[in-house]
């Protein structure tokens, strides 16, 4: 039975749950726990809601079977009439008391829901960490009522802190990266204001150069005074432990353009300790053998921006015509995220090609661009996910024959995880060639 203000619908069907979720009781003593213990539900949910003063009685019903009983006055829903601010350990106000205020504010003359206190406090410890200090925490707060009033006053007691500037970074001796490459992954200065994105940020790409098995940037446990009140400076400590330096994949390959074969692919990390990744792959089909070589210089130019080197040398068999050539190429990429990029640069490339007991030398000069999606679980080593790119590349020729056309290829890999130790790995490949009237798919 209810009295005072209706309360919502949740709160209700607390009280059913409550009551009916229970055994059947087997004596009266029985059913008025369970009566008893429903109540003490519906009251803290009351609490929740702003009734803080409910009323409930329990009793129980012995017409027919043995039911408990609860009767509920709500009483008023209580209001917060001021709310405040206090620092428990430090005699300073921080730089964005208004800001404080203002969250605190927004309270007062509303009901005194639980949830709504308890994210004003977040939003207060937030707001605090925002602005440089990183050691703001939440006490025990103060909330008074006034029974007769129907109102609360709540106090917010926060523990401050020292306000924190940048100091050092320390990085670890143990390593082979350096710490010049480290260095371009930093988004901030060493005496700038501590804010939290920023060394989220540090931590995100220490994790996204995929070179560490352990990767983590933390301020220093003990600081150094700056001569500003309640202000430290605290340096930057990084842990980093390293990724296994090589990865080497062999596989078979069936392809209609060159025969079944053998593949081959040799990944080394960090050879110049700049986190730059050096990738071999070696096919040997029936018709087609070719060693391409990729060489990745990752933040070469700004984080994100990197300088990616290429060589291959081909030997090509088939029924029409022979050819060998050799390729070098420069390219410029650009990492959107860690599962997207894009790219363009420029490649040469030098053919020979015997065609009917004639031959012919040509010279390929190319512009490409092209784009990359990696939903792998790993960049390096990928054990499971996928990867697809395309890559378009206008060719003009020069030699024995001048020729422009335009070449399309794209690729998918596959891989597909078998237990800790061996994955299947599959890779799809195609292209179109179309120009000089001709077009050629392989």
């Amino acid at each position: 039975m209810w009295s005072g203000d209706p309360p919502n619908a949740d709160v209700k069907g607390l009280v059913v749950d409550a009551l009916t979720s229970a055994k059947k009781p087997l004596s009266p003593l029985q059913a008025r726990r369970q009566a008893r213990l429903a109540g003490e539900q519906v009251k803290k949910r009351l609490n929740s809601e702003g009734y803080l003063d409910p009323k409930i009685s329990v009793g129980v019903s012995v017409e027919g079977d043995l039911t408990p009983l609860l009767r509920v006055d709500v009483g008023q829903r209580f209001v917060i009439a001021t709310a405040g601010t206090e620092f428990t350990n430090s005699n300073f106000v921080p730089i964005n008391a208004d800001e404080l205020s203002d969250i605190v504010d927004r309270l007062i003359g509303e009901f005194a829901i639980a949830s709504e206190v308890i994210s004003v406090e977040r939003n207060l410890v937030s707001a605090l960490r925002l602005s440089g200090y990183p050691y703001a925490e939440a006490a025990k707060r103060d909330v008074v009522g006034d029974r007769d009033a129907a109102n609360v006053d709540v106090v917010f007691r926060i523990e401050l802190g020292p306000r924190v500037r940048y100091g050092a970074i320390l990085y670890p001796n143990d390593i082979r990266t350096k710490a010049s490459y480290l260095e371009r992954l930093v988004a901030f200065q060493e005496g700038d204001i501590y804010h939290p994105d920023e060394l989220a940020l540090l931590n995100s790409r220490l994790s996204d150069t995929r070179m560490f098995q352990q990767s983590s940037a933390l301020l220093s446990e003990t600081g150094t005074e700056t001569g500003e009140p309640n202000t430290e400076i605290r340096d930057i400590e990084l842990h980093l432990v390293e990724r296994a330096r090589n990865t080497l994949a062999i596989g078979g390959s069936l392809s209609t353009a060159e025969g079944p074969g053998l593949n081959a692919e040799l990944t080394r990390r960090n050879i110049v300790g700049r986190g730059d990744i050096f990738e071999a792959e070696l096919t040997l089909a029936t018709l087609d053998r070719s060693l391409d070589i990729t060489w990745r210089r990752p933040n070469e130019f700004g984080y994100g921006r990197s300088l990616v080197l290429r060589a291959g040398v081909s030997d090509e068999t088939t029924d029409a015509f022979d050819s060998q050539s050799l390729e070098f190429g420069a390219g410029y990429e650009v990492e959107e995220g860690p599962d997207f990029s894009w790219s363009y640069g420029t490649s040469i490339e030098l053919v020979r090609e015997t065609n009917h007991n004639a031959e012919r030398d040509l010279q390929l000069f190319a512009l490409y661009a092209g784009a990359r999606i990696d939903r792998s679980n790993d960049l390096l080593n990928a054990t499971e996910g996928w990867r697809a790119e395309l890559r378009v590349s206008p060719h003009q020729s020069f030699g024995d024959s001048g020729v422009q056309y335009l070449r399309t290829v794209g690729q998918a890999r596959y891989y597909y995880p078998l237990n800790d130790q061996f994955t299947i790995a599959s890779r799809l490949r195609a292209g179109v060639a179309v120009g000089a009237d001709s077009c050629v798919a392989f």
